[in-house]
C-alpha cells in the first residue's frame, strides 16, 4: 500500500484439498485465507513487522499418512509473528541481529473417527491446540551466521469419548530446541551445520546433527534468469 509505514494484505481462495483439510467435501472453494502484515524503522538501523494470518476450510475427510484416523469438519489456523532486525553498522549485508517469534493455534470443530489397530467410534471434537516458536540469529560478518530456535506445542487432554485415543494429546507439550551455524561461500552456495534436540512424544527424545550444503542453480538473488 501507498502509505508511510509499510502494508500488506492479501486474500486467497483454494480447492481446500491440502492438509489441514484434506478431502473437500464437495465442488468449487473449499477453504481461505486472509493475511496483513505492517512494519517501519526503529531509528536508523532497526526495522520491525508485525504479521496476522488465518486460514479457514472444512473437509469431507482428512486422513492420517498411516490411513486410520478420518477428521471430518471445519479447520481454523489463526497465526500471529513478529520480526524485528538490527544493523550495528548500519549496513545489514555487513552485519545483522535478527529477532522473530510466532504463535499460532488451530481450531477444530468436527468427528474423528479410526479403524484399524487403534479403532475407535467416530465421535463429536471441538477444541484447539497451540504453538509458538522464538529465534534469534545474528550475522557478525557478510559470510558467517549462527542462531538459535525454541519451539513448544501445546495439545489437548481429550475427556470423553476421545480419552486414550490415537487424538488424545494427553497435555503432551512436544519441544524442540536448535543451534545453527552457516558460512556462506558464495551467492550460489552455503554450508550450515545445525545441532538439534526434540521430544516429540513423552519419553521419545531425538538429538540430530546436521551438516548441509546448499547450492543454488538457475535463478537466484543476484541473476534473476
Amino acid at each position: 500500500m501507498p502509505t508511510e509505514i509499510y502494508n500488506e494484505v492479501g486474500l486467497g481462495l483454494f480447492r481446500g484439498s491440502d492438509f489441514p483439510f484434506g478431502t473437500p467435501d464437495g465442488q468449487g472453494i473449499g477453504a481461505s485465507s486472509l493475511f496483513y502484515r505492517i512494519g517501519g524503522d526503529v531509528g536508523t538501523n532497526g526495522t520491525w513487522r508485525f504479521g496476522a494470518y488465518q486460514v479457514d476450510g472444512e473437509t469431507g475427510g482428512r486422513v492420517t499418512e498411516e490411513g486410520t484416523v478420518t477428521f471430518i469438519g471445519d479447520t481454523k489456523l489463526t497465526a500471529y509473528d513478529i520480526r524485528y532486525t538490527f544493523a550495528p553498522t548500519g549496513n545489514e549485508r555487513s552485519q545483522e541481529v535478527t529477532l522473530t517469534a510466532e504463535h499460532f493455534t488451530r481450531s477444530e470443530n468436527g468427528t474423528y473417527g479410526a479403524t484399524g489397530d487403534e479403532a475407535f467410534a467416530t465421535s463429536a471434537y471441538d477444541a484447539e491446540t497451540k504453538g509458538w516458536y522464538v529465534a534469534a540469529t545474528y550475522k557478525w560478518m557478510p559470510q558467517a551466521r549462527v542462531g538459535v530456535r525454541y519451539s513448544e506445542m501445546s495439545n489437548v487432554d481429550l475427556t470423553g469419548a476421545l480419552d486414550g485415543t490415537a487424538v488424545d494429546g494427553a497435555g503432551f507439550k512436544p519441544t524442540q530446541l536448535n543451534l545453527m551455524f552457516d558460512w556462506t561461500n558464495s551467492e550460489y552456495s552455503r554450508i550450515r551445520l545445525q545441532l538439534g534436540s526434540e521430544e516429540l512424544s513423552a519419553g521419545n527424545e531425538d538429538d540430530q546433527i546436521i551438516l548441509q550444503y546448499l547450492m543454488s542453480f538457475g535463478a537466484h538473488g543476484a541473476h534473476k534468469y
